[in-house]
């Protein structure tokens, strides 16, 4: 064991290991890369409108605080006999009248479950879409991030 302890000192893993972590001081408070949303390229407005579109953003401040919209979702069949529900967590309710499906095959359950699904899912997309009322703060935060980052901008 001493002598294993004595190579790996002589071979200098310890400093190998450090020169792997990189500059501590650069990444110190940062998420990892790997981890980030990834963050689309901006050409901010100027300072000027940047503001104005905050001070708009303060007036509407009440929406983006709001309790959210449920994003539930509902698809039925052709036939409007079977009725699925979805929201953005997974499958909510499956309706289906009895008498209709008693008198169906295992594979037409299937093509009106498939049917149902698809119109649900469809629904739920054009629903989420809506729901983004956070967008137009991202993107002005966006930009003035980019002009925070290039200070040459701010003097224009």
């Amino acid at each position: 064991m001493e002598a294993w302890t004595r190579s790996l000192a002589e071979d200098g893993w310890r400093d190998r290991v450090d020169q792997a972590k990189g500059p501590s001081t650069a990444t110190e408070g940062r998420i990892p890369a790997a981890f980030r949303k990834p963050v689309e390229e901006v050409n901010p407005h100027p300072i000027g409108d940047i503001v104005e579109d905050v001070f708009k953003a303060f007036d509407a401040v009440d929406a983006l605080t709001a309790v959210p919209k449920s994003d539930a979702a509902n698809g039925t069949d052709r036939t409007g006999k079977l009725t699925i529900g979805l929201s953005s967590s997974g499958l909510t309710s499956c309706t289906v009248d009895e008498h209709w499906a008693v008198r169906q095959t295992a594979a037409q359950l299937m093509n009106a479950l498939s049917q149902a699904l698809t119109a649900a899912k469809e629904d739920l997309s054009r629903e989420s879409q809506k729901l983004q009322p956070m967008s137009g703060v991202d993107r002005l935060f966006a930009e003035a991030m980019a002009l925070l980052n290039d200070p040459r901008r701010l003097a224009d």
